[in-house]
């Protein structure tokens, strides 16, 4: 069964609180993340009262719940929120990515069709295709950030998997310089033989965070990685640079940025790519809906052979208006 749910973007949400009674008398608000609602928390911003909002990327509001706590005195943090988990009713206007797994049974797929019903009446209409990759630089619309142990506000992780060389990730430098290493996990959506990676410098001229030493990790679950699959010291330029390595199975990859070319506490990148050949036939890929998405319409995927032939498809569905559409979320109530 296909599923639907807000897709990667640079979309930008803002996460407000209320704050009423003793609260009031706060003087600082910080926003902790805990990665997949486990774990330690992280702080990731820190705001001066009386603002109460914070931007985040939208694309690191799933699989993450937020806290914010008030601090009263310059060592008392007190009134914590409870952690908000997304997905969450969110503002309208989002891409929606739609995802499914490859059929069973071995069917060599060369393509697959999305198709649209607007009402959930009358004919479907193809509104894409989505084929196959087998091997090659992996899609970057099928990458997808886990974690990333630093981001500037407005430069996030995200931009480094987005196919777009003007945008890049940085690491955080205000109101808190985070040091290095620098570390940054991405899911590649299937299932890979993964055999190099390559590494774009930010291209606006700016150096701050260009890589220099660097680790590369390939794991199956995202959590036992084993031995890094390259080492090395990138050349101190901003062309791109490319990586080969010996074939590791695996469907998670991380990068660890050791140092920066001029010594600087910073990482930076345009763009993080990787290459592998599928494990899988017919791998698991997703299509992307541009905006405006109705929940009122219905949706089918069909899978396509190399010889045109097309399966029946999967069952219509409709997505969610929970992940359509929505208000602010409050995450603090009165006292």
């Amino acid at each position: 069964m296909p599923c639907a749910q807000p897709a990667p973007t640079t979309k930008i949400i803002t996460l407000a609180w209320d704050c009423t009674g003793t609260c009031l008398n706060g003087t600082l608000f910080t926003v902790y993340k805990q990665i997949n609602c486990t774990g330690p928390l992280v702080s990731a911003a820190t705001i001066p009262a009386p603002t109460t909002s914070v931007q985040v990327s939208s694309s690191l509001i799933r699989n993450t719940c937020w806290y914010v706590t008030v601090q009263t005195s310059p060592s008392t943090e007190s009134y914590a929120s409870a952690g908000i988990s997304f997905p969450i009713t969110l503002t309208g206007g989002f891409p929606i990515r739609l995802s499914w797994s490859a059929p069973v049974g071995g069917v060599a797929v060369a393509q697959y069709r999305i198709y649209k019903q607007i009402g959930c009446t009358g004919s479907y209409v193809v509104v894409g295709t989505s084929t196959v990759q087998t091997s090659g630089l992996i899609p970057f619309q099928q990458l997808q950030v886990v974690s990333v142990d630093s981001e500037q506000a407005n430069f996030f992780a995200t931009f480094a998997i987005d196919g777009n060389v003007t945008t890049f990730w940085h690491t955080q430098y205000t109101p808190i310089l985070v040091q290095q290493p620098h570390t940054l996990i991405l899911n590649l959506g299937a299932s890979y033989q993964v055999n190099s990676f390559r590494y774009l410098p930010r291209q606006d001229s700016g150096v701050n965070g260009t890589i220099a030493g660097y680790e590369f990790y390939v794991s199956t679950d995202g959590v036992t990685w084993g031995s890094a699959v390259a080492t090395g010291t990138f050349t101190a330029n901003d062309l791109e640079k490319i990586v080969n390595f010996t074939a590791k199975t695996g469907q998670y990859v991380r990068l660890i940025s050791l140092s920066e070319v001029n010594g600087g506490p910073w990482t930076s990148a345009a763009e993080i790519g990787v290459s592998g050949t599928s494990v899988l036939i017919g791998i698991p890929l997703s299509f992307i809906i541009p905006p405006p998405v109705s929940a009122a319409d219905c949706w089918q995927v069909t899978a396509v052979a190399s010889d045109n032939s097309e399966s029946a498809g999967s069952t219509p569905f409709q997505i969610p208006s929970t992940i359509l559409g929505g208000t602010t979320h409050s995450i603090f109530g009165s006292d």
